[in-house]
C-alpha cells in the first residue's frame, strides 16, 4: 500500500557468533491509479415534468480505492445550473416539458479526481393530464337532468381538449344536442 514504511533485518550466524544487520527505512510512494467513471447517465427512463432527475455512474479504481467524494454540474439546454451543483438529484420543480438535461461529474478516490465525464442529454416528456368527473345530482328521479362536473389539471399547462361520451348499459348513448352541451343529459333521455 502507498505510504507504508518498510525495512528489513538480516541475522548472520556462523554458530559461534550472531550479528544482525538492519536496512534503512523506506517509505513506499506508489503511484496512485487515477479513478475512471463509466455508465454516466441520468437514471430516469422517459422523465416527465413530475419526475426527479437522478445522476448515476460506476466508479472504477485500479487500486481498489473506494469513491470518496464527487462533484456534479447540471445543465439545462446547455446552460450550467449553478444552484444545482453537487446535487445527486434534481427535484421535479426545476424541470418542464421539452427541456434537455445532462450533467457532468468527476469523482475522487481520496487522492485524485477522475476526469470530468458527461451524460447523454435527456428530454423531459409530457405529463399525462388528470381529470376527475362526477355526475350530479346524487338523488336522481325520472325528471332529473344529469350534469357532469369535470375538473382537469395539466402540470405542463397544455390546452386540454375534452371529449365526453355518455354510456347507457355499456353502449355509447348519442343525442342530437350532445355536441352543444356535452356535460348535460336531459331527463327525457334517461
Amino acid at each position: 500500500e502507498e505510504h507504508e514504511e518498510w525495512h528489513f533485518n538480516i541475522t548472520l550466524n556462523d554458530t559461534f557468533e550472531e550479528q544482525e544487520v538492519s536496512s534503512n527505512k523506506v517509505t513506499l510512494n506508489l503511484i496512485n491509479d487515477v479513478p475512471t467513471l463509466e455508465n454516466v447517465q441520468i437514471q430516469n427512463i422517459e422523465p416527465t415534468t413530475l419526475s426527479n432527475l437522478t445522476a448515476g455512474w460506476d466508479f472504477l479504481d485500479g487500486d481498489g480505492d473506494e469513491q470518496n467524494t464527487f462533484e456534479i454540474k447540471w445543465y439545462l439546454n446547455e446552460e450550467h445550473q449553478t444552484q444545482l451543483d453537487n446535487q445527486l438529484t434534481v427535484d421535479s420543480q426545476f424541470t418542464s416539458k421539452d427541456e434537455l438535461w445532462h450533467f457532468e461529474v468527476r469523482a475522487n478516490d481520496e487522492f485524485e479526481f477522475s476526469e470530468w465525464s458527461q451524460s447523454s442529454s435527456l428530454a423531459i416528456n409530457n405529463s399525462i393530464p388528470e381529470v376527475t368527473a362526477m355526475i350530479t345530482p346524487n338523488n336522481i328521479t325520472n325528471s332529473t337532468n344529469l350534469m357532469l362536473n369535470i375538473t382537469t389539471m395539466d402540470v405542463d399547462d397544455d390546452i386540454l381538449n375534452i371529449e365526453v361520451e355518455w354510456i347507457r348499459n355499456n353502449t355509447v348513448f348519442l343525442t342530437n344536442y350532445s355536441d352543444v352541451t356535452p356535460f348535460k343529459l336531459r331527463s327525457n333521455d334517461t
